[in-house]
């Protein structure tokens, strides 16, 4: 029975580790996903407003 108990606590310590890495990769890929995000947003500010002087010097 304590053998049991042991290996129950072990594997919920290894649960909170996983889960603990878990978050912070998730953190992580959220952080890149906004870096990429708000780069695409400016990429089509760049190009919306380049359209925009081709067509008045025309």
């Amino acid at each position: 029975m304590e053998e049991l108990r042991l290996h129950r606590e072990n594997l919920e310590d290894l649960v909170k580790e996983r889960t603990a890495i878990l978050l912070l990769k998730n953190k992580e890929l959220e952080d890149y996903n906004k870096l990429f995000v708000d780069r695409e947003f400016r990429i089509k500010e760049l190009r919306d407003k380049v359209k925009e002087l081709e067509t008045g010097n025309r």
